[in-house]
């Protein structure tokens, strides 16, 4: 468990070293199936200053110290990977350890005082971060929001970058402004595809994008029947 105090974090081949300072205990986000997530609030060493900044860490699980840093590396690659694609995904996305040298990511963090960051199964989440549903939501919002998942799906394929499975996206619901917007946010559901298969990544990444916003609807859009008709419209069954 990571814990309060100083911490080192690097990017890919160690290209970049951020040093920050935990303030307080950590706050139980949720838990997925490859690692459990924290909110935590830290101090970033800023030229001869701090700010005080909210983070996301996620501690890998493994039944080794190997596996849980096979794992991290790994989506550190990925990040990469998604953001030279130019895809929609945090901003912060780094490797640290703790003193027992168990692995960490730390990332920007997609909640704030107005916005929810809920993702594909909303039990992943710890149940004081669920946002209520939003009633009414616009229609032509939400059609743009279609439209934006549609294209990152898209254009991730075109890439030759394959979506496992439609925890991949991430929506952040803003009660002050009534909006949502998507990322790529777990990035151990993504994978370098085959450039011969990518008419298959291209169907699969659709087929996820389209699951991922059908059961955002459901859970978070009231009345959901007024948002099927846009889902089935942008992202239609294949």
């Amino acid at each position: 468990m990571i814990r309060e105090g100083e911490h080192r974090f690097f990017g890919p081949d160690d290209s970049e070293s951020t040093v920050i300072r935990i303030i307080g205990e950590p706050r139980r986000l949720g838990e997925g199936f490859y690692g459990v997530v924290y909110e935590i609030t830290a101090a970033v060493k800023i030229n001869d200053g701090e700010e005080i900044r909210s983070f996301v860490v996620k501690k890998y699980k493994g039944d080794s110290k190997d596996l849980a840093q096979k794992l991290a590396q790994r989506a550190l690659q990925n990040h990469r990977m998604v953001k030279e694609a130019g895809l929609k995904t945090w901003e912060t996305y780094l490797i640290g350890h703790d003193k027992d040298e168990q692995e960490y990511i730390l990332m920007t963090s997609g909640h704030d005082e107005f916005t929810a960051c809920v993702s594909y199964n909303p039990q992943h989440l710890a149940e004081e971060y669920r946002p209520e549903p939003f009633a009414n939501f616009p229609g032509k919002k939400f059609r743009e929001l279609a439209k934006t998942t549609r294209a990152q799906a898209l254009k991730a394929a075109k890439c030759d970058i394959a979506f496992e499975r439609p925890d991949v996206f991430f929506f952040l619901m803003n009660k002050q402004t009534q909006t949502v917007d998507v990322v790529i946010g777990d990035l151990d559901r993504v994978a370098k595809a085959d450039p011969s298969r990518r008419e298959r990544t291209r169907r699969d990444n659709l087929s996820a994008a389209r699951t991922a916003l059908t059961i955002f609807v459901n859970v978070y859009l009231t009345p959901p029947e007024t948002y099927r008709p846009i889902v089935d419209h942008e992202l239609p069954e294949r």
